[in-house]
């Protein structure tokens, strides 16, 4: 029974049972049950951030999200059973059925479908396939060869640059043999008529007989 605060909003079986704090919406049965001095949260859901005590500013949309954590603040969980698994931590980001953090006690982090993750402190990180992100922008294969790690597209939707996962690197072709492959030089005979041709200092080309070169 809801016996203090004010501004709350308890619907289901047990909803805000406990609630002390003020500016709660709890919809489902056991949404937000042992919430005492926690504010602003939003529960929607069977099991719905359950067992959080003190925690404020936390959203879980979905059965059974945010359903084990106690304690922590400005939460977003939106799935079924998103979040299920955290137990404590603040400013985690998750969007997905039974998306989950990195470990139970993660704060700042972010979960999308399972496919995209993030690091939300200063470093600022950004992972794909890879919940644990290196850099950045850290992007991880799905492990065969033939498949991409990366493809860059022009805005007529041709590849032009591709990284495989065994690391070839291919620019002008999507189908690199060797770490690196680049079809397209221009060719010239030389770099006076490479300059001539329009390609300044620092710009490969390539002979009439295969040859790398570099004008100056």
């Amino acid at each position: 029974t809801n016996t203090n605060g004010y501004f709350n909003l308890a619907v289901g079986y047990k909803s805000l049972y406990k609630n002390t704090g003020n500016n709660n919406i709890g919809v489902g049965a056991y949404s937000l049950t042992n919430s005492t001095t926690g504010g602003s949260n939003l529960a929607i859901g069977y099991n719905s951030t359950q067992v959080l005590a003190t925690g404020s500013f936390n959203v879980g949309v979905g059965d059974q999200s945010l359903s084990a954590i106690t304690d922590g603040n400005y939460n977003v969980a939106l799935g079924v059973i998103a979040g299920s698994t955290l137990t404590s931590g603040s400013s985690n980001i998750l969007i997905g059925n039974n998306v989950q953090t990195p470990t139970t006690t993660s704060s700042s982090t972010l979960n999308i479908g399972n496919l995209i993750y993030g690091d939300l402190t200063s470093a600022k990180k950004l992972g794909i396939n890879t919940n644990a992100p290196a850099a950045t922008l850290d992007i991880k294969g799905v492990g065969t060869t033939t498949n991409y790690a990366l493809i860059i597209r022009n805005s007529s939707s041709t590849a032009t640059v591709a990284v495989q996962d065994n690391g070839n690197f291919g620019i002008g072709t999507t189908s690199p043999t060797s770490k690196l492959q680049v079809v397209g030089l221009p060719t010239y005979a030389d770099n006076t008529t490479a300059l001539a041709g329009g390609l300044t200092a620092g710009a490969f080309y390539r002979t009439s007989t295969g040859v790398l070169m570099v004008t100056y």
